[in-house]
């Protein structure tokens, strides 16, 4: 578990939408009985408290199951602006200035590795680094990124967002920016690894199928498997 102390007191943030464009509805799409999103909840509670995380949505009634599924397993929610995701995170982080570090995690990853957050905190805990991304550098597959941000920095960087794809994707700004702050690269070090190989994220049918063969390889258990497993499975 994170442990709180003084210099992390993390919020992970869970992404998560029922208005997918090339596969609606993925997040609460049932694998073996399981909805996608309670893969990676179950990977995300392997570090995370119940209270160090927070599922976000939007306001849209499309996204009910979502709200259902967050009551009933007693996990914090916030539904807010349909289009500017960036600004969901703004308001959660506005109400709970006790939090240090923000963690940002997407619903459609269910092969999700917590080793990835696991490089992450170790680079926190030995510095005063501001962000920790994998995202410029490609460092892991696509769907098993990690991003980590204090929440002082974003708080500040919200304010010069001015793109779209800023609001949209939430950590862009700081990445174009890159140079203006502390930022520390991460990767993973398996075999042959090359970012176009393999991908963790669902955002297809094709994606879908994938994900369910190798999940069922896994006996539905991804938690059993390391990073480099899934990654050699994904890769086959």
């Amino acid at each position: 578990m994170v442990q709180e102390n003084n210099k992390i007191a993390p919020l992970a943030v869970l992404q998560a939408r029922m208005g997918s464009s090339r596969l609606p509805g993925k997040t609460m799409y049932e694998i073996n009985g399981r909805p996608m999103i309670d893969y990676v909840l179950e990977s995300l509670l392997t570090i995370f408290k119940k209270e160090q995380l927070i599922i976000v949505t939007s306001v849209s009634s499309n996204n009910d199951p979502i709200r259902d599924y967050a009551f009933k397993n007693n996990i914090s929610v916030y539904s807010g602006h349909e289009e500017n995701v960036a600004s969901r995170y703004f308001d959660v982080l506005n109400e709970r200035n006790e939090i240090s570090h923000m963690f940002r995690f997407c619903a459609d990853t269910p092969l999700y590795d917590m080793s990835v957050v696991k490089k992450g905190l170790e680079v926190i805990g030995s510095s005063d680094v501001e962000v920790v991304t994998s995202i410029p550098n490609k460092g892991f597959p696509m769907g098993c990124n990690v991003e980590i941000i204090t929440r002082e920095v974003f708080m500040k960087g919200y304010s010069q967002f001015s793109k779209p794809e800023h609001f949209e994707h939430v950590m862009g700004y700081f990445y174009e920016n890159k140079e203006e702050f502390n930022v520390q690269f991460v990767s993973c070090d398996a075999k042959d690894y090359s970012y176009e190989k393999v991908k963790f994220s669902v955002d297809t049918e094709e994606d879908l199928s994938m994900i369910i063969s190798v999940l069922k390889k896994m006996n539905y258990n991804p938690l059993n498997y390391s990073f480099s497993d899934k990654f050699e499975l994904l890769k086959k």
